[in-house]
């Protein structure tokens, strides 16, 4: 009798630990299921976001968005951000390696709708992103923008910026800013970094359109500069500047 119950006094406490550590990997999915093992998230190569997509869309939650913010979160580096053509208001972050792809420049427009931060804040080496117009970045009282670059070795191009406070400041080196248009915001460009190059953009219409004040060895090449009240403010350090 006393082995009987012994033994049902174990497969209870056995069928007790089973439940526990199954329910515990339901409830918390990234702890630790067993010695050495936990779940793993997977994440897309490709994503894509659309203002549309809701619910119902094939694909929702995993490669489908309807915001820039998911569709970076969910895509593996080295991977690409699809963005179709609408309104997007947000205040997004690009902290992995991807390429952030607008469909139509004039189109795929990211508001910041006059909040207190960037509408895209880059913190990843190697990102690209082309293709949007940004617009809308004024926050009275807070210098906030279109774009801020705190990493190296980025490529912006093909984007119109719009009534900003700043359009793109720039903490980075090595980054490249190409093919851009800068029109009626208060300040067009701010360069801290070393090492950065600026080459055929448009600007307009701004108090100051490019500042190199704290930056060295950069490099400005083809760009046109019409109706600023101050075109080109520099310090004394060392940049490259060629005109056309």
């Amino acid at each position: 009798m006393e082995k009987y119950l012994a033994k049902r006094i174990l497969v209870y406490l056995a069928l007790l630990a089973f439940g526990f550590a199954y329910f515990q990997g339901i409830l918390n999915p990234t702890k630790p299921l067993g010695f050495g093992q936990t779940r793993q998230i997977s994440l897309a190569n490709e994503t894509w976001v659309d203002d549309d997509y809701n619910e119902s869309t094939p694909g929702w939650g995993f490669s489908h968005f309807n915001k820039i913010q998911n569709g970076i979160n969910s895509v593996a580096s080295g991977g690409t951000v699809h963005v179709a053509s609408g309104s997007y208001y947000e205040n997004a972050v690009v902290n992995r390696t991807i390429l952030l792809a607008g469909e139509e420049q004039n189109r795929t427009i990211i508001d910041g709708n006059y909040t207190r931060d960037f509408a895209l804040t880059v913190t990843s080496n190697y990102v690209s992103i082309r293709g949007f117009t940004i617009q809308n970045c004024i926050y009275l009282g807070r210098e906030t923008g279109g774009l801020d670059i705190s990493s190296w070795y980025n490529r912006i191009s093909n984007i119109d910026f719009i009534q900003n406070w700043i359009d793109i400041t720039v903490f980075g080196k090595h980054n490249r800013i190409s093919s851009c248009t800068m029109n009626a915001s208060f300040w067009n460009t701010k360069i801290f970094g070393d090492n950065n190059s600026f080459l055929g953009n448009h600007l307009s219409n701004s108090y100051t359109a490019l500042s190199l004040n704290a930056a060295r060895e950069n490099s400005v090449e083809n760009n046109t500069i019409v109706n600023e009240y101050i075109g080109i403010s520099l310090d004394l350090r060392r940049n490259w500047l060629v005109s056309h």
